[in-house]
């Protein structure tokens, strides 16, 4: 973790800098008054890891700064140094204490009619085919495309136009898709597409469609940040075999990837937009 450079791929965490940067750049959106004080994350599975393990985990704890950013920063310094420790001796965990920590990221709801299904940008045409699928089963009328590419990746093409043509080729209409094309973090596509949607009149449920480690995190922001009484599902679009529920704790670079969501989930949950 380099708190003055940008980072290069999902493995890392950003710094300081990055960070101020990202919370520049992101959509703005009040939380509803009657969701304040509520908090869409739990922690207990990694507190387990770390008791397996017999490794701190100080970065669950809130740091002492009148700064924000700088409390989050800290979570993430010692986020990052707590991922790095459980990497490398993650193999003495266990498998049920590990299933646990990917159960809890991985947890999806059964179809149901909703709204608007929204996918999230990604590397994954997984995701906008199961959005496809999920359209032509009558799960919903309409689908939102959220994501132009994470902040490390500028020159990348954007997300939501991939996501978009691959929608229309395996059968969405695309009067049916709404774009949503400036996002840059998952918090950020909650952020917008919620804005977006603002726009749209009423809704009173959504269905969340990313890949399945990401399904946690993303359910937290759009619970955290959606009107009060809004219902959002989980719609799980699975993941590549070497992050899936059996494999994911093999490598380092996998580990790391995995692990990363709590801390993101811990800092959004210090910024209280999770």
């Amino acid at each position: 973790m380099n708190d003055s450079a940008r980072r290069k791929s999902n493995q890392e965490l950003p710094g300081e800098r990055e960070l101020r940067e990202i919370l520049e750049r992101e959509a703005p959106r009040e939380v509803s008054e009657a969701k304040l004080g509520r908090h869409y994350v739990n922690f207990d599975v990694v507190r387990n890891l770390s008791d397996a393990l017999s490794l701190p985990d100080s970065w669950l704890d809130s740091p002492e700064d009148e700064d924000i950013v700088v409390r989050a920063t800290k979570i993430l310094q010692a986020g990052d140094k707590w991922v790095q420790s459980i990497s490398e001796r993650i193999a003495e965990a266990g498998t049920a204490v590990l299933n646990a920590v990917y159960d809890y990221l991985a947890e999806q709801d059964e179809p149901e009619l909703v709204d608007f299904l929204v996918v999230l940008g990604g590397k994954s045409l997984s995701r906008p085919q199961k959005t496809a699928e999920l359209y032509k089963q009558g799960s919903a009328k309409k689908v939102v495309v959220t994501g132009s590419r994470p902040n490390y990746m500028a020159s990348e093409q954007p997300e939501w136009q991939i996501y978009r043509d691959e929608l229309i080729s395996q059968g969405v209409g695309e009067k049916d898709i709404l774009l949503e094309k400036e996002a840059i973090t998952v918090p950020d596509c909650a952020f917008r597409t919620l804005n977006l949607l603002d726009g749209e009149g009423s809704y009173r449920s959504l269905g969340v469609v990313t890949t399945d480690w990401n399904l946690r995190r993303a359910h937290a922001h759009f619970m955290k940040m959606s009107p009060p009484d809004t219902k959002v599902l989980r719609f799980g679009a699975g993941t590549l075999p070497q992050s899936s529920r059996d494999e994911w704790f093999k490598t380092e670079k996998q580990s790391r990837i995995i692990l990363n969501e709590f801390v993101k989930m811990r800092v959004a949950q210090e910024l209280n937009v999770a």
